[in-house]
C-alpha cells in the first residue's frame, strides 16, 4: 500500500490541521506511515514522518526509499559495502537492496508527529 507523501509546495490540503501547522522547510517531505515494520523504533502505523531529502543516509539512520516502486521506511545498514534495509520488528526480514530491480533513496527521517485523536 502506498504511503501518502506531502511536501511544502501547497500539497498539504489532505493533512490534519495540527500537522499542516508544522510544514517543514524546503527539501523536507511529510510521509504518513502505513504498517508496523518500524514499531520497535517507536514509529507506528498512522504516524507522520519528516523526511529530509537533502541529507545523505548514514549507517544506522532511518530512511525513506522507493523499493521496486513501493515507498518504505527502514533502518539503513552498510554491511561490508552492501546496502541493507532493516525493519524494527522481528516478524520482517532484512532487505538487501541489490536484490531488487529499482531502489531510489528519498531521504533521512528527521522527525515524527503522532496524533492522539
Amino acid at each position: 500500500m502506498p504511503i501518502p507523501t506531502y511536501n511544502n509546495t501547497g500539497g498539504a490540503d489532505g493533512l490534519p490541521p495540527m500537522v499542516r501547522s508544522f510544514i517543514p522547510a524546503p527539501g523536507t517531505l511529510i510521509m504518513r506511515v502505513s504498517g508496523d515494520s518500524m514499531n520497535d523504533a517507536g514509529i507506528l502505523d498512522g504516524d507522520y514522518l519528516y523526511v529530509d531529502t537533502k541529507q545523505a543516509a548514514r549507517n544506522g539512520s532511518i530512511v525513506a526509499a522507493y523499493l521496486d516502486g513501493e515507498q518504505i521506511v527502514k533502518r539503513y545498514e552498510d554491511r561490508n559495502g552492501s546496502a541493507w534495509l532493516h525493519a524494527e520488528n522481528p516478524k520482517y526480514m532484512d532487505i538487501e537492496v541489490a536484490e531488487y530491480l529499482s531502489f531510489h533513496f528519498i531521504g533521512v527521517v528527521v522527525g515524527l508527529m503522532r496524533s492522539l485523536v
